[in-house]
């Protein structure tokens, strides 16, 4: 173990930038594990103390090369040129921007009319996916919205996307299969579980793999008229998501077009 964790520290000692914080670290720990070594050959041997201080001080000592270890990766990444980028930070009280539409193929999509109150939105919804809700009204304001979205899909997915029906499914492999069917009401996309609501399905990608679009090909556009508690009303909602698979994750799901 000595000298396992004595390699470490030298190799880590010469290999990393000299130039960043993380390297000082290192080189503390060398000279750190050379203090080490003299000192608890030190310590008095009262029962099991000196080898309990002699794991302490390898535990600690390894969960600073593991800490450690996870931020140099980082830091040498972005003195390489950044080649790991984080998406910019979500504005919860606001709408979504353009790139952040642009990414679930949303490009353009206009923000809800006539809602009132605090906004609250989400990039980090189940399965990729976004959130979003506001106080709405009443129920006609909801149909507007949904008939904005509707004409928005017909414009842009014309002929990629509908709603779905059941084709087959398989309980052995926990998988199913639908057929997307495109409607030309908007009646036909209306639902009331667990609340009033429209769902439609949407194709990004047209490649198929056996028959069925490939993974990541299909999402999920729904809104909903929902009664919320805590603001005493009623709140419009939308939720983007992947369709790849059931909510909890058990079920993979498969689409092709009627």
């Amino acid at each position: 173990m000595k000298t396992a964790l004595f390699v470490l520290a030298v190799r880590a000692k010469s290999d990393l930038p000299k130039s960043t914080e993380i390297s000082a670290f290192w080189r503390g720990s060398y000279y750190s594990w050379l203090a080490y070594n003299k000192s608890i050959k030190r310590i008095p041997c009262y029962g099991g103390y000196k080898n309990y201080v002699r794991k302490k001080i390898i535990y600690d000592y390894l969960r600073g090369v593991v800490s450690i270890t996870c931020i140099g990766s980082a830091a040498c990444k972005n003195n390489r040129g950044g080649e790991e980028t984080r998406k910019p930070l979500h504005d919860s009280a606001k709408w979504f921007t353009e790139e952040e539409l642009s990414a679930k193929g949303l490009a353009g999509l206009p923000a809800p009319s006539g809602l009132s109150g605090k906004i609250n939105s989400s990039d980090d919804w189940y399965k990729d996916g976004y959130s979003f809700s506001q106080i709405c009204p009443d129920e006609a304001t909801f149909k507007t919205n949904a008939e904005t979205y509707f004409l928005y899909l017909k414009t842009h997915y014309d002929g990629m996307f509908g709603k779905t029906r059941d084709e087959k499914f398989s309980m052995d492999t926990k998988e199913n299969w639908y057929i997307i069917e495109q409607k030309n009401d908007l009646s036909d996309y209306s639902g009331d579980n667990p609340s009033k609501l429209y769902k439609f399905y949407y194709v990004r990608n047209n490649a198929l793999d056996n028959g069925y679009f490939v993974k990541g090909s299909v999402w999920i556009f729904e809104i909903r008229y929902e009664f919320d508690k805590d603001s005493d009303g009623y709140k419009f909602k939308l939720f983007v998501e992947s369709a790849d698979s059931s909510h909890n994750g058990i079920y993979k799901n498969y689409y092709k077009m009627g």
